[in-house]
């Protein structure tokens, strides 16, 4: 097996889909050059006819490519950064994601929009969003965001192979990442996540580059002498099912009742985590579904997440916005179950802690007082998310906390 870059998976992956079919056409800004090496020498292979590079249109291309769709080609749809689908998106889930059903399955839409995500150096505010979230629980779109380059070739071609609408979504945090993958065309299915380490204590839910902070984090605390965990990234996702969380969250599967959950999958605030907004507790497959996946979890469930606000153009700021080992594990990610300071008003931004109710070392239950806080307009005290033992405390008496802290960790 070769090795190859992240984004040459992804090339390896569209080319092999584009000499399996040749209704496979691509479409786009500067798709004859190659933005980020994706559809690199593409047009030297198969023509300026399968490879059409497009107006700076965003609304247009990605619209056209639902009537090309219809028509029966199967379009990717190459938009560069993932912020651009907010200039297009009724194109996306108003057209490409309700057409086959508002056609009662008469029209197919076998269509892969194509874009790079996530903060991946000054990109600034408008080129360094991650959407996926928000495209997530758009009905009718699958969305795929790989975490290694085998994940990255064998999803494109899964996506391509689709017959519905699918959002491929690059980190382009993992574009210097490079493995062996076959050479040969292979599929990596849609929404099976894949287990990267097994242990007893917590289970972590990650995707993208974070699978690699979340077994990095991992491998540290493991030869610090911590105890063993679970890592489980999604390598691929859908927004109409959790086909891989449901069925595998029971006693003995990688969802054990008794161990909490973190969600590592969600590296800005800015875009909404899963379900509802910033500082939900839980991601789709985790706290959003009631009735299958809540019975077989009584430990509770976090989710972990950076600065929430736009991304700055400047190196020294832009770290803020992106979850490295070095946070995770200097902030007690990972690690435990987190007490985090919840926001109890609309307007609430801080609070003072007033005073500890538990010491260090003692054992607490469930629902039990845990501190008491003082908001810019009342006093009140906060409950402990799960029963354990106060294990650290990161916050002094008349210390001012940000709403979203970590401010204790209970073993």
């Amino acid at each position: 097996m070769a090795r190859a870059y992240y984004m040459q998976a992804m090339n390896q992956g569209l080319r092999a889909a584009m000499e399996e079919d040749e209704t496979v056409i691509v479409m786009g800004e500067d798709v004859d050059r190659g933005v980020f090496g994706v559809t690199r020498g593409l047009i030297d292979t198969f023509g300026a006819n399968r490879i059409r590079k497009t107006p700076i249109s965003e609304a247009a291309f990605v619209g056209g490519a639902v009537g090309a769709a219809a028509a029966g080609l199967k379009p990717f749809a190459h938009v560069m950064f993932s912020s651009f689908f907010y200039v297009a998106m009724d194109q996306v889930a108003n057209q490409a994601a309700r057409l086959r059903y508002m056609s009662g399955g008469q029209v197919e839409l076998p269509i892969v929009y194509f874009a790079g995500t996530g903060p991946s150096g000054s990109a600034a505010a408008q080129h360094s969003e991650n959407p996926h979230s928000i495209l997530m629980h758009t009905a009718g779109l699958k969305v795929v965001m790989p975490s290694t380059p085998y994940d990255a070739k064998g999803l494109m071609i899964t996506a391509i192979r689709d017959p519905n609408p699918v959002v491929y979504l690059a980190d382009l945090r993992l574009s210097r990442r490079r493995e062996p993958i076959p050479g040969d065309p292979y599929e990596v299915p849609l929404g099976v996540a894949d287990v990267k380490r097994q242990g007893e204590d917590v289970t972590v839910v990650a995707l993208a580059s974070l699978v690699h902070v979340a077994v990095d984090v991992a491998d540290r605390l493991e030869a610090e002498g911590s105890r063993s965990r679970w890592w489980i990234p999604a390598a691929s996702y859908l927004s109409t099912g959790t086909r891989s969380s449901p069925r595998s969250a029971r006693p003995g599967g990688w969802w054990s009742p008794t161990r909490p959950v973190a969600c590592a999958a969600w590296r800005r605030r800015s875009s909404p985590g899963c379900r509802s907004g910033p500082g939900t507790p839980c991601g789709p497959s985790l706290e959003g579904s009631p009735g299958r996946t809540h019975r077989f979890r009584s430990a509770p469930c976090s989710r972990r997440d950076s600065t929430w606000g736009p991304t700055t153009w400047k190196r020294p700021s832009a770290p803020r916005w992106v979850t490295t080992w070095r946070s995770a594990r200097h902030e007690g990610r990972l690690a435990g179950m987190q007490v985090i300071l919840p926001k109890w008003g609309v307007s609430m931004q801080d609070a003072v802690l007033i005073r500890w109710l538990k010491a260090v070392g003692e054992p607490v239950v469930e629902g039990e007082p845990l501190a008491e806080f003082e908001t810019d307009k009342v006093e009140v005290e906060l409950e402990s998310p799960a029963s354990g033992i106060l294990a650290r405390v990161y916050v002094a008496e008349d210390d001012t906390v940000d709403v979203g802290a970590v401010i204790a960790e209970i073993e």
